[in-house]
């Protein structure tokens, strides 16, 4: 056995055909491939069934199974309702309504992905609106932001159904004390944090709470509208 310099600067080890020869044989009789009697004579149809199953098209590794991902823009369809706390029924898309209330919550949703991309080093994305459907529930069709609808439907809206009472009476100034104005700011600081563990659960402590001020803001429209992820 010989060693060989690699184009990368390291040692390869390498062997002569013939022994390469000999751990082929022995590995194909400790598998069962080969009878022992087959070692040292093979018939032709035996040995082009081998190469047939050595060949690229057999030994190709298998396809990888998509995941969410940022580096990979792909579109994005959900759905956004009027929450029924909210008191009104769901309204006509008028333009005040797109300015004021949908295109801040979509926007919300870009910036968590921005924060997302941020936290793992990667350029960010160029997030489209390809469509908006209504009436109610409206169907909304983007390119990118995939990660953040679905960390948003799964652990923003949990949370804020559970404590969506609380939301209005601070939202509308009906506070029983300010002990649930704390609650809504911790709520938001506990679900960024938890955001940030599953963007990159690699970060240090400091810089997970040095990543925190990225999520806020989007995470205090997505809390307090009267719009909300399906």
């Amino acid at each position: 056995m010989r060693r060989k310099q690699s184009r990368f600067g390291a040692r390869e080890e390498t062997v002569d055909i013939e022994t390469a020869v000999k751990m082929l044989i022995a590995r194909l009789l400790e598998t069962g491939e080969l009878k022992a009697n087959e070692a040292n004579a093979i018939s032709r149809e035996k040995l082009n069934t081998l190469i047939r199953r050595l060949s690229p098209r057999d030994t190709a590794p298998a396809p990888v199974e998509e995941k969410v991902s940022s580096r990979a823009p792909r579109i994005t369809r959900f759905k956004l309702v009027t929450h029924p706390g909210a008191g009104t029924p769901p309204e006509v898309l008028t333009p005040n309504r797109l300015a004021g209330h949908l295109a801040p919550y979509l926007n919300a949703i870009i910036n968590i992905q921005n924060a997302i991309d941020e936290l793992r080093g990667l350029p960010l994305q160029k997030i489209g609106i390809l469509s908006i459907q209504g009436p109610e529930p409206l169907q909304i069709s983007s390119h990118g932001a995939a990660e953040a609808v679905q960390l948003v439907r799964e652990i923003v809206i949990p949370w804020r159904r559970k404590n969506y009472h609380r939301i209005r009476r601070v939202s509308t100034g009906q506070l029983r004390g300010e002990i649930e104005r704390k609650t809504i700011d911790r709520g938001k600081i506990e679900l960024a944090s938890r955001i940030i563990r599953r963007a990159n659960p690699n970060l240090s402590e400091q810089e997970k709470f040095a990543s925190l001020a990225n999520f806020l803001p989007a995470l205090n429209v997505l809390i307090f509208s009267d719009f909300e992820l399906e």
